[in-house]
């Protein structure tokens, strides 16, 4: 727990095969991680491991990652681009919250759950396409301002998960 947490001058890390799960904390609040964070061997992402992370602005996931946790990414505001990995079932509450440069990101086919908040203020997603029976959590869109059209597809329950989301336009 706790193991990076507040490593400023932390500018890159290198995770090797034998290396496959993140604590709590693990990185939070390590502020000059920057560019394309590599988690390619990590199977276990738990929960504020990357918060505030705030200069990450591409991540290389796992396929076999099954969840991400709550706050995981929460406040990586250069976050750009994510592809969710292929066996994906969950995405926590919070878990991209606050990446307002967050605008291109695939679901995929095995996610089922997307909790509470999880892609809130999430500025520049102008598109979501859901690719399975997933239930989505409360708010889990709310103040994503940029969201023009959305493809429910397959979509198995939907709260209450859009606010503030002004450009909508397309269902």
């Amino acid at each position: 727990l706790h193991t990076f947490q507040y490593c400023y001058n932390l500018t890159s890390v290198y995770f090797p095969e034998s290396i496959n799960e993140l604590d709590e904390y693990s990185f939070s609040s390590c502020k000059n991680l920057v560019g394309t964070l590599n988690l390619s061997s990590i199977t276990t992402i738990n929960q504020y491991a990357f918060e505030y992370c705030s200069k990450i602005s591409y991540l290389i996931l796992n396929d076999t990652l099954g969840e991400i946790g709550s706050h995981a990414f929460w406040y990586c505001s250069n976050l750009q681009n994510l592809t969710l990995p292929t066996e994906l079932t969950q995405i926590n509450e919070y878990a991209f919250s606050k990446c307002t440069k967050l605008n291109n990101t695939s679901f995929n086919k095995k996610l089922g759950n997307i909790g509470k908040y999880a892609f809130d203020s999430c500025t520049s997603i102008a598109q979501l396409v859901f690719q399975s029976e997933v239930t989505i959590g409360l708010r889990s869109f709310t103040n994503c301002y940029s969201i023009k059209e959305i493809d429910f597809n397959k979509t198995k329950e939907i709260g209450n998960f859009l606010k503030k989301c002004d450009e909508f336009s397309n269902l």
